[in-house]
C-alpha cells in the first residue's frame, strides 16, 4: 500500500556551497598563514582557494564519493 502525502516547500536551506573562495572563507587559515610568516604565498592559496571552491570542482569531489573506483 502506498502512501502519498502532500508536503510544503522548504524555505529554510542555505544556499549550495560552491562558487567561493574556499582560501578567503577561512579566517583562520588566512590569519594564520599571515602570521606564520607565509603572506608570500596569499596570492597564490587565493588563486588556489578560488579554483577548488568552482562547482565544477566541488561536483568532482560529490562524482568521486558517488562513483567509486572499480578495480579491472
Amino acid at each position: 500500500m502506498a502512501f502519498q502525502h502532500e508536503t510544503h516547500e522548504v524555505l529554510n536551506q542555505p544556499n549550495p556551497l560552491e562558487d567561493y573562495n574556499l582560501y578567503t572563507s577561512d579566517l583562520a587559515l588566512s590569519e594564520g598563514v599571515k602570521r606564520e610568516g607565509a603572506g608570500w604565498a596569499d596570492e597564490s592559496l587565493f588563486d588556489f582557494g578560488a579554483h577548488i571552491g568552482r562547482k565544477a570542482f566541488i561536483q568532482l569531489g560529490h562524482d568521486a564519493n558517488r562513483y567509486p573506483p572499480e578495480l579491472h
